[in-house]
């Protein structure tokens, strides 16, 4: 979709992952140095751990990350995937980006639901652990819900694609509409 539609993609578990890396790179090298090194020591052990970023750090590297110095906040275009994983790092983000951007229709959430299987084999093809992913499947699905609403009462337009449609291409091609 990303390439498709030119957007920006931003994978926030990617991005986490080079920032507390010895080496980061990217958009991880640059953020990196806007935090101390208590900060990314708790980013550290929340990844190692498995667990989800600090309520009060992760918002702020998504706002650094989506808004950079000098970018036309008008003219953003990015998928963000893995963020937020629950309606607690939503608020914090809203309230970062204020200066740059508030929530509307014209912001687009796309939920794509997928069957556990399917995101398993992703996960464990990742080089991640198995049982890891059980718990953070079962923490998924206790919140998104809750999160999805908490974007839409800001006012996000939401697509909900997933395991139920029948021709998830032919969906993905209805997105054109919203992105062209």
């Amino acid at each position: 979709m990303s390439k498709r539609y030119n957007l920006d993609h931003f994978s926030l578990g990617d991005e986490l992952r080079s920032l507390v890396s010895e080496e980061p790179s990217g958009h991880a090298a640059r953020i990196k140095t806007l935090f101390l090194d208590y900060e990314l020591e708790t980013f550290r052990n929340n990844l190692h751990a498995g667990t989800l970023g600090p309520v009060h750090l992760t918002p702020r590297y998504v706002q650094e990350r989506v808004f950079a110095t000098a970018c036309d906040p008008e003219n953003v275009r990015m998928l963000i995937d893995g963020f937020p994983r629950d309606a607690q790092r939503w608020t914090p983000f809203v309230e970062f980006a204020e200066p740059y951007w508030m929530p509307s229709r014209k912001s687009l959430l796309i939920v794509l639901g997928v069957e556990e299987e399917v995101a398993r084999e992703r996960f464990v093809r990742r080089g991640r652990p198995g049982d890891v992913f059980h718990r953070r499947f079962r923490e998924h699905t206790e919140m998104i819900t809750e999160t999805v609403e908490a974007m839409e009462k800001d006012g996000l337009t939401t697509c909900r694609l997933g395991k139920e449609s029948e021709n998830l291409q032919a969906v993905v091609e209805s997105l054109a509409q919203l992105l062209e």
